[in-house]
């Protein structure tokens, strides 16, 4: 059937080979780097109702071909580490992380370092801890990306023309803000899961990447 499934705990998700689509759909405790021998075959994340994170650090570090991630559904709420989540994800295009409860998150550096291709990136309802360490979360994403936040913590990290940009879609009604950030996916279509000659990669032997 082109799955290979791991239902079993601490944790939950299903890998579709035919697709390179990832679903999570239940907890993946503290399984440290869970998904370590996929890094190169993911090409979508998708969080389900029940899915959850105990620890976020690394999590999609290296997913050489990752290009969406959905995961609005993900319960954060006792995670307190995301150091390096999606960093070094070149082809990332899309995340939707909003409505995630940051309020036990004290590891924020280089959240998205290195997502050189990222177009919109859904922040609503993040509140984080201004004692949270941040360092160069957003490093290396495009100055056209198109950030939605509302929290004064996420905004003061951008760069101001980004920040204004962010303060600027914040106000918007909400159909106008989903028309804006959907117009920002498809801004960048000659990035696709297949074009990766553009960039150098090594593997390590464990089977980990790094740029």
């Amino acid at each position: 059937m082109g799955l290979f499934t791991k239902l079993a705990e601490p944790g939950s998700w299903i890998f579709d080979t035919k697709t390179g689509v990832l679903t999570i759909n239940g907890s993946l405790g503290f399984l440290p780097d869970p998904f370590k021998h996929l890094k190169g075959k993911v090409r979508s994340v998708v969080a389900l109702p029940g899915a959850k994170i105990y620890d976020g650090s690394y999590l999609f570090y290296g997913m050489i071909k990752l290009v969406s991630a959905d995961l609005k559904h993900m319960n954060v709420s006792k995670c307190d580490n995301m150091e390096m989540m999606f960093a070094s994800c070149p082809l990332l295009t899309t995340v939707d992380v909003s409505t995630w409860d940051m309020r036990e998150v004290r590891r924020l550096d280089k959240a998205f370092h290195k997502c050189r291709s990222l177009q919109s990136l859904n922040l609503t309802g993040w509140h984080i801890s201004p004692d949270a360490r941040t360092k160069g979360m957003f490093d290396g994403i495009p100055q056209t990306a198109r950030i939605l936040a509302d929290d004064p913590t996420v905004l003061a990290l951008l760069p101001e023309s980004q920040r204004r940009a962010a303060q600027k879609l914040a106000a918007q009604k909400p159909a106008a803000r989903k028309a804006v950030l959907s117009a920002a996916e498809d801004a960048d279509d000659t990035w696709t899961p297949e074009r990766t000659d553009a960039f150098s990669f090594e593997g390590n032997e464990d089977g980990s990447f790094f740029l």
